[in-house]
């Protein structure tokens, strides 16, 4: 396993952009994520803040016609591989269309298709609706879409939990996508899991905890589509991870690089201090997101 901080993403390296980010991460999203918001106001919220953000340019966005309402491809010039990538969101908000500009400079970065799935969210629908609709759309991808190259399997945060259910489930049928790219996964679904002490830019303790209950309802904490760090990955693919340094979700990265490590994935995690979580979305905002990116592009690209 490859474990390191790359040089660009050093504190003294950062562009004013980034720390700034840091800065309203912490002292501005993280208190209004500690109000007892209705989830149906953060969805609208969030949803105005990533349509305004544009396309990268040349990037076609349409729909998925074989995905669930609101699944959308993104599409630059000439790919020559497809990205299978679910969104994050605490599975309670969030969409394809919400992450156009993240999405869409992968796309160009990664000279990839971007398949982007919708799955049904909280608090309308729990454990295991999202996870019956990740597999779903990974074996739709994998069976049914164009034909523009090798499959990889993706996502952040929430979305990283949907994509390795979906890696282990396609990797089970012998279907093995070319890589997988990973940003701040939540691994371990355990509401009653330890708080390990953390420099957590965005997410209150009590919130992460709150989310985790009411995804798993009355399942057990154990059960693979839940927490994929406890799943089988059989001849798993290369794997790259991002993560911020000390973040509550730092101990799930650690999980699933392991977990796909003793499947032999040959797995590269790569650490950013002092940043908040998926900084990767502020992607039309921060040089550090960009640099980001254009590293998981260039990983598409080497393994794919």
């Amino acid at each position: 396993m490859i474990d390191h901080t790359p040089d660009s993403w050093g504190w003294n390296k950062r562009h004013w952009k980034d720390k700034a980010a840091a800065f309203s991460g912490r002292y501005t999203l993280r208190p209004i994520l500690s109000l007892p918001i209705p989830p149906r106001a953060h969805r609208k919220v969030f949803e105005y803040m990533g349509r305004r953000r544009a396309l990268a340019d040349g990037v076609i966005q349409t729909h998925w016609v074989d995905g669930r309402p609101g699944s959308c491809l993104f599409t630059p010039p000439d790919p020559k591989r497809r990205i299978l990538w679910f969104h994050g969101g605490g599975f309670i908000v969030g969409s394809p269309r919400s992450y156009r500009a993240m999405l869409s400079q992968i796309a160009v970065l990664a000279d990839a298709q971007v398949i982007a799935p919708s799955y049904r969210l909280m608090p309308e629908h729990r454990f295991p609706a999202a996870a019956e609709d990740a597999i779903a759309a990974a074996d739709t991808a994998w069976d049914h879409a164009p034909d523009v190259g090798p499959l990889i399997v993706a996502g952040d945060s929430a979305g990283g939990n949907l994509g390795a259910v979906a890696l282990s489930h396609l990797l089970a049928q012998e279907k093995r996508p070319a890589a997988a790219i990973f940003a701040s996964p939540a691994t371990w679904m355990d509401p009653d899991r330890p708080v390990p002490p953390a420099r957590e830019y965005v997410f209150p303790a009590k919130l992460l905890q709150g989310l985790g209950r009411a995804y798993a309802g009355q399942a057990q904490p154990d059960d693979p589509r839940l927490s994929p760090s406890q799943a089988d990955f059989p001849n798993a693919p290369p794997t790259l991870i991002h993560c911020s340094k000390g973040e509550l979700l730092e101990t799930d990265t650690n999980l699933l690089a392991a977990r796909l490590e003793t499947f032999g994935s040959d797995v590269t995690v790569e650490r950013a201090p002092a940043i908040p979580h998926v900084w990767h979305y502020m992607a039309s905002d921060s040089p550090l997101a960009m640099d980001a990116l254009t590293r998981m592009g260039d990983f598409a690209k080497a393994h794919g």
